[in-house]
């Protein structure tokens, strides 16, 4: 499969989509990812375009003539590199190719925050809980804490081998606390 890159203007890119498949025989993908809102109290997942005007096309074999497109209103231009080639390689055929994989629609990302409890999911460690001490949402990875004999442990890890067990240290004390009362 070949992909390749068109860029068309941003309100027009639904009728876009549908015109590209329609006269060119392909795949049209146009990335989305899933945004947590809240909105008058209440919480609501919507997807929301992540490359505004961006259309990702995937065929079977590239066209020999794309300058058909420029008969479809709105669609501006397809990219291409330096030599004057469409189909995307590299970094950008990875992406185009992870854009298929997940029809185009990305998933929230996990947030985790300090002094939230995990369970490692992965490796050495699989199964132990540990306390998140710092989180780096840039690289995606956080360093924990695992308690220990006589000191905790610290191992820096990604966010792919965690998993959120819903409680918090501090959650832990409030519940202790709430069944001592009682």
């Amino acid at each position: 499969m070949v992909s390749c890159c068109v860029y068309c203007q941003p309100a027009k890119r639904g009728i876009v989509a549908q015109r590209v498949e329609q006269q060119f025989a392909c795949k049209v993908i146009q990335p989305r990812a899933m945004q947590h809102n809240v909105s008058g109290g209440q919480r609501a997942d919507r997807e929301v375009s992540i490359l505004p005007g961006y259309l990702f096309l995937y065929f079977d074999e590239l066209p020999k003539e794309l300058s058909e497109y420029r008969q479809i209103d709105g669609l501006y231009y397809f990219l291409r590199y330096g030599d004057g080639t469409y189909a995307l390689r590299g970094s950008d055929e990875r992406f185009a190719d992870l854009l298929l994989s997940q029809d185009g629609l990305f998933g929230r990302t996990k947030v985790y925050k300090v002094g939230q409890m995990i369970r490692i999911s992965e490796g050495v460690f699989a199964g132990v809980e540990a306390k998140i001490v710092s989180v780096n949402r840039r690289y995606s990875r956080m360093i924990v804490e695992i308690p220990f004999t006589h000191a905790p442990v610290r191992l820096s890890l990604e966010y792919e081998l965690v998993e959120e067990i819903g409680k918090t240290e501090e959650g832990e004390a409030e519940e202790e606390k709430g069944v001592s009362q009682s």
